[in-house]
C-alpha cells in the first residue's frame, strides 16, 4: 500500500524537497550581508512544513520507517506514554495553526501543492480528534495506537524478504524488539486508564486481540528463529543467532504477558458494544471527504446492491435455467483446483491471461520493468489472509519488491472452495493485475520528469490518519474489477463471481453504517452477508468482526470506485476525441494514494490544459 525507490538518507523526506531546501540555503549563503532576503513564499513555506511534518511522523510512529523503507533510521517502537501522547497533541495543534495560515494563501500554490496541503490538514485534523476527543490510545482495541503493531511490521517485512536485504532486515528486527516489553506495558497502562474512564471493551474485538497476541507470541517464540535460519547465509545467521534468540524470547514473553493482561484485566469488563455512534461515524465520513449522512450512505448501498443483484439474476438464468441464484452460486464453489500445485498454476495462468487482455484492449500502458511476483503466504500471516493479498514494497527501499501472496489450502476442502475457478480471476484482477500490483508499481516508477510525491502521502498510513487513502487504493482495485468486467474479460461464471464481489462491497456500506450507528446488531450484520451476499457463516462472522474494529474503512471500496468512475467520465468529456484509456490511468497513478475526489480538480485542470495544447497543435477536436 508506495512510491519513489530513491534512498533518502540522511533526509527523512524525498530528496527532491531536500534539494529545494539545499538550493535555498546555498542561495542565502552566497547573498551579500546587506542584501534584503525576501520573505518565504507560500511554496517554500509548504516545503518547510511538509519536511517538518514528515520528520515528526517518523519520530511519533517509527515503525513507518520499515513500512516506507526509509534508510538510515535506527529501528525503534513508538512511545505511548502520557507525556509522549501530550507532546504529539501539542505538535499537531501547532501544525494545524500554521497550515491554516498557509491555506489563506492557497491561490498562490500550484495544484499539486494544494493537494499536499489538503492532505496534511486532513491528517492533522484526524489525529487531533483521535487523540483528544475520541481518546483512542485509551480505548481502541484492534487499532494500534502507534499505527502498526510490531508483530505485524515484522511479518510484513519478512513477507518480501530477499537475499539482498536479509542481513539488514534481521538486524533491524532484533533492534526494534529491544523495547517490546516497554511498548506493550504502555499499551496496558493506557487501556487500564480507559477502563477507569468507563470505556468498556467490546467482547468480540477483545477476544480477537487475545488470539492475535497469542499468535504473535507463538510467532516470536517458535517461528522467527526458524525463518531467520532459512533466510540468512549460515555465517550471517551464526553471527546474529544470539541476538536474534534473545529478541525472539523477549518478544514472545511480552506478547504472552500482554495476552494474559487482556484476559484477566479487560475481559471481565467486556461488553457487546462496538458502535462508535452516529455523530462520530458521520464526522469520520466527512473527514474522509464523503459528504453524506450514514443513512444516505446506507440507502446508496442498498440501491447499488439492487442493481448488481438484478444483473446477477440474468446471468444465472443463462448459466443454469430453472435454478435459483443461490443454487448457482453454491455450484460455483464446487469447481476448484484439486490441490495446491494446481491452485498456484491456476493463479499464474490467470495473471498471464489478464496481462494479455489488458495489452490487447490497450487499457493500461505498463511501466518498463513491471513484473508480478506470486508467492505463498508466509505461515505466520495465513490466519490474516485466508485467500490472497498483495503486500506492497516499501517505497524507499530499492532492495525490495511487492508480492502477490496466495494462501495454500493444504488439503482443506473449504479453503479450496475459496479458490474456486470462478472466483480466481476477480481475486487476481483486484489484488494483482491490473489491481494493486500494477497500481503500486506505477506509484514507484512514474518515469523521468514526474513530480515527486510527498513522503507523508507515500506512507499510505491508514489507521494512523483514518482511511481516506483507502478510497484510492481499494477503490481503484474494485474499479479495476469492474473495468475488466465491462471490457469482457470474464467468462459468464467468472462474471457472476465478480458481480458477487461487487455485491459484497455494496452491502459493506449498508452493514458498516448500520453497525456503527447502532442500527444493526452483530448477528443481523452476519445474517445480512450470509443471506444477501451468499457468504459462508464463518466468513460472514470474520468480515463483520473486521468492520467493528475499523469504522468507515469498509465503505471505501465501493465509494472509492464510484469516485474514480465519476472522475473518469469528466476526464473523458474534457479530452473529447483525444481521450485515451491508458493516458487516464497514467494520470491517475501520478498522484499516488490520494482520495479521487481530492485529485479530481487538479487532474481535470491538467486535462483542460492538455486539450487546449492539442487543439492548438492539431486543430479543434470534435466532442468534449
Amino acid at each position: 500500500m508506495a512510491l519513489d525507490r530513491r534512498k533518502d538518507a540522511p533526509y527523512p523526506f524525498p530528496m527532491k524537497y531536500a534539494s529545494v531546501l539545499t538550493a535555498t540555503m546555498i542561495f542565502l549563503s552566497s547573498t551579500p550581508a546587506f542584501a534584503v532576503v525576501p520573505a518565504a513564499t507560500p511554496s517554500r513555506q509548504l516545503v518547510e512544513l511538509r519536511g517538518d511534518f514528515e520528520r515528526h511522523l517518523l519520530e511519533f510512529y517509527p515503525t513507518l520507517a520499515d513500512t516506507l523503507g526509509v534508510q538510515g533510521r535506527k529501528p525503534a517502537l513508538g512511545d505511548l506514554s502520557p507525556e509522549a501522547l501530550a507532546s504529539q497533541s501539542r505538535y499537531f495543534e501547532s501544525l494545524q495553526t500554521r497550515l491554516e495560515d498557509l491555506a489563506g494563501q492557497g491561490k498562490l500554490l500550484s495544484g499539486q501543492e494544494k493537494i499536499d496541503l489538503a492532505q496534511m490538514e486532513s491528517a492533522v485534523e484526524y489525529k487531533l480528534h483521535w487523540l483528544n476527543d475520541w481518546k483512542g490510545p485509551l480505548r481502541d482495541l484492534g487499532d494500534d495506537a502507534a499505527g502498526l503493531l510490531p508483530s505485524n511490521v515484522t511479518q510484513e517485512q519478512l513477507a518480501t524478504l530477499s537475499s539482498d536485504n536479509a542481513v539488514a532486515v534481521w538486524k533491524g528486527v532484533s533492534k526494534r524488539l529491544e523495547n517490546i516489553d516497554r511498548y506493550l506495558d504502555q499499551r496496558k497502562d493506557n487501556l487500564r486508564k480507559g477502563l477507569a474512564l468507563g470505556f468498556k471493551p467490546n467482547r468480540r474485538i477483545l477476544e480477537s486481540e487475545i488470539e492475535e497476541s497469542e499468535d504473535s507470541a507463538k510467532f516470536f517464540a517458535e517461528e522467527m528463529l526458524m525463518k531467520a535460519r532459512s533466510s540468512l547465509p549460515p555465517d550471517a545467521f551464526s553471527a546474529q543467532e544470539t541476538i536474534l534468540t534473545g529478541a525472539a524470547d523477549k518478544a514472545g514473553k511480552a506478547y504472552r504477558d500482554y495476552a494474559e493482561f487482556l484476559k484477566t484485566e479487560l475481559l471481565p469488563h467486556a461488553e457487546e458494544t462496538f458502535a462508535v455512534g452516529e455523530t462520530e461515524y458521520e464526522w469520520r465520513l466527512k473527514q474522509m471527504g464523503i459528504d453524506k449522512t450514514p443513512e444516505e450512505l446506507s440507502r446508496e448501498g442498498l440501491a447499488l446492491a439492487g442493481d448488481i443483484r438484478a444483473r446477477m439474476e440474468k446471468i444465472a438464468i443463462r448459466i443454469a435455467p430453472g435454478k435459483s441464484l443461490a443454487e448457482v452460486m453454491t455450484e460455483l464453489k464446487s469447481v476448484h483446483p484439486k490441490d495446491d500445485q494446481e491452485l498456484f498454476a491456476r493463479y499464474r495462468e490467470t495473471a498471464d491471461r489478464a496481462r494479455r487482455f489488458v495489452e490487447d484492449k490497450k487499457l493500461f500502458a505498463l511501466p518498463p520493468g513491471y513484473s508480478l511476483s506470486i508467492i505463498e503466504t508466509p505461515a505466520s500471516m495465513q490466519a490474516l489472509s485466508s485467500k490472497a493479498a498483495y503486500i506492497a514494497a516499501p517505497p524507499l527501499d530499492p532492495t525490495k519488491s511487492g508480492a502477490f501472496m496466495v494462501t495454500p489450502a493444504k488439503g482443506d476442502l473449504k479453503r479450496l472452495e475459496f479458490h474456486n475457478d470462478a472466483t480466481i480471476p476477480s481475486v487476481v484482477v483486484h489484488e494483482a493485475f491490473p489491481g494493486h500490483s500494477l497500481q503500486f508499481f506505477s506509484f514507484q516508477h512514474r518515469g523521468e520528469g514526474a513530480s515527486d510525491l510527498p513522503f507523508f502521502i507515500k506512507s499510505r498510513s491508514d489507521g494512523v490518519f483514518g482511511y481516506s487513502t483507502s478510497l484510492n487504493t481499494e477503490g481503484y482495485a474494485l474499479y479495476a474489477e469492474e473495468l475488466m468486467r465491462k471490457a469482457g474479460f470474464y467468462a459468464p461464471k467468472e462474471e457472476l463471481a465478480q458481480l458477487q464481489m461487487q455485491l459484497w462491497r455494496a452491502y459493506r456500506i449498508v452493514v458498516d453504517a448500520g453497525l456503527h450507528t447502532g442500527k444493526m446488531s452483530f448477528d443481523a450484520a452476519v445474517q445480512t452477508l450470509k443471506d444477501q451476499v451468499f457468504m459462508s457463516l464463518p466468513s460472514a462472522k470474520g468480515e463483520v468482526l473486521r468492520y467493528t474494529t475499523i469504522p468507515t474503512q469498509a465503505v471505501t471500496y465501493m465509494i472509492g470506485r464510484l469516485q474514480i468512475e465519476r472522475l473518469k467520465e469528466k476526464y473523458r468529456t474534457t479530452m473529447g476525441s483525444y481521450y485515451d484509456e491508458r493516458e487516464f490511468h497514467r494520470a491517475l497513478f501520478e498522484f499516488g494514494p490520494v482520495p479521487p475526489a481530492t485529485i479530481a480538480p487538479v487532474m481535470l485542470e491538467q486535462a483542460r490544459a492538455r486539450r487546449k495544447s492539442l487543439d492548438a497543435a492539431f486543430g479543434t477536436s470534435p466532442g468534449g
